[in-house]
């Protein structure tokens, strides 16, 4: 997404995609937009032990069923997968968790805001955490994107 500011509507886009993911089965560990300062695009980075269990090609392909399902303006192009053991996830889980705690309370969307700032050694020009969840477990079987998965994808995006 080449755009210098994330505006509402892509905030909301991106949390519709965090809970249809979530709802069609999928374990989301960490969710979050990022410009990183090297790339200057914002990317929507999922974190799922999922990536790790059953391999990040097929965690692709049922998020872009999902996407395709619930009409997303976001595009899979736009999104990063990762499994749970990435450091840059454990440095944000254990950096930012109580941090995100507090946003929940204290704005009136939840999630945390985060601008110029250094994550082990990767300068990130801004970015918007909406879930740090450390200890969410893989599926026990791979996601798929089968019609009662995917409707519950899009009853919760409707």
């Amino acid at each position: 997404m080449d755009k210098t500011t994330l505006v509402e509507a892509d905030i909301n886009a991106g949390h519709v995609v965090i809970m249809a993911l979530e709802a069609a089965g999928l374990p989301v560990a960490a969710a979050m937009w990022l410009k990183l300062r090297e790339i200057n695009k914002w990317e929507l980075y999922i974190a799922s032990p999922d990536v790790e269990r059953h391999g990040p090609t097929t965690v692709i392909r049922f998020i872009d069923q999902v996407l395709i399902t619930i009409k997303s303006e976001i595009a899979i192009s736009n999104i990063i997968v990762t499994n749970t053991t990435n450091h840059f996830v454990n440095l944000l889980s254990k950096d930012y968790t109580p941090t995100l705690r507090l946003a929940k309370h204290a704005s009136s969307t939840g999630f945390l805001r985060m601008n110029d700032f250094t994550l082990g050694g990767v300068e990130i020009d801004s970015g918007l955490v909406y879930k740090i969840a450390p200890h969410v477990r893989a599926s026990k079987t791979a996601p798929k994107a089968n019609n009662e998965a995917m409707k519950k994808a899009k009853a919760l995006a409707a």
